[in-house]
Formats: C-alpha cells, structure tokens, sequence
C-alpha cells in the first residue's frame, strides 16, 4: 500500500494521498495510451535499465499537449483528486480546484507538470516504473507467462512436453 506523504514543488506544499485503485488504472491506461509513440521510438528498451525521469517528463509533455484543452483538464483534475495544498498562512490543506489551479499556477506552468507527474510517479504509473528492475507493467505481464522449456525446478512443464509431441 501506498502511505500518503507530504511533497514540496518549487516551494509549495502538497500532500498527496493514493489515487483509489480503479481511477489510478484507468488513468495509467490513459498515460500509457498518450506515450505509446513515445515509447515506441525507444530503441532497444531494456526494462532492467533506468530511464531517464527527465526524458520521460519532457515526452510526457508532449503527450499531454495532444489532449483537448476540456480532456486536459479533466486529466489533471482527476488526477489531482486524492492532493491537497497547503497554502502559506492556512491551518489546514486546501482541496485542489479548477479555481485554485487558476490562481496559484498563474505563470507557473512548468510547476502545475511538476506536481502531474510526482503525483503519477507517487501512484506508480507504469511509465515511471518502468525500467526500475523489470518492475514495471511489461514484467508484469510476462511473469504469468508459463515456462516453455522447463520449470524453475529443472522439471519439464506440461506446456513444454506437449509442444515437444507435435
């Protein structure tokens, strides 16, 4: 489980909290649909090698310049459902808005895709985790994929036997 923590961006405070279980799939999916090309144009992806959070952000970018000015901000807003803000001289955080964005984000774009993407780094998206030891969603995948040519045991599998009688 993901522990809810406390953030600094460009001297402002969030506190993020996980993004409930079917949200954060949908828009991982989402993500991984905006940086397909992207991540196609990657030679030689080796998922044990780390990749750059930079070059992925700046790609990131790119991608979220393709939504609709009404997608992206229903992207962002979603995204930042489960973030908090606490604003200098509140006692307590504050709910991101619509409206809170427009006032504390004025001339600070750059800021507003630092806190997008270190809220998907802080849900585990897949692109963030990708190329961290394997862990990331392809590894996922090929980990249910059976042995073909014998188990870890040094035994046969079924699967393995079979293809051998054809």
């Amino acid at each position: 489980m993901i522990e809810p923590t406390e953030k600094e961006i460009d001297g402002m405070k969030f506190y993020f909290h996980p993004l409930p279980a079917f949200t954060a799939a949908k828009m991982d999916a989402r993500v991984l649909a905006l940086l397909a090309p992207i991540l196609g144009g990657l030679k030689d992806l080796n998922l044990n090698a780390s990749i750059d959070t930079e070059t992925m952000a700046r790609g990131a970018s790119e991608a979220l310049i393709k939504l609709s000015e009404g997608d992206l901000e229903e992207f962002a807003m979603k995204l930042l459902s489960a973030t908090t803000y606490f604003k200098e001289g509140t006692p307590t955080p504050i709910e991101i808005t619509t409206e809170l964005i427009n006032m504390e984000f004025k001339g600070k774009l750059q800021t507003l895709y630092k806190l997008l993407f270190a809220v998907m780094k802080y849900n585990k998206f897949s692109p963030f985790v990708l190329g961290t030891g394997g862990k990331g969603i392809l590894a996922m995948f090929t980990s249910s994929v059976p042995e073909i040519k014998g188990t870890k045991s040094g035994k046969k599998s079924e699967m393995s036997e079979n293809s051998q009688e054809k």
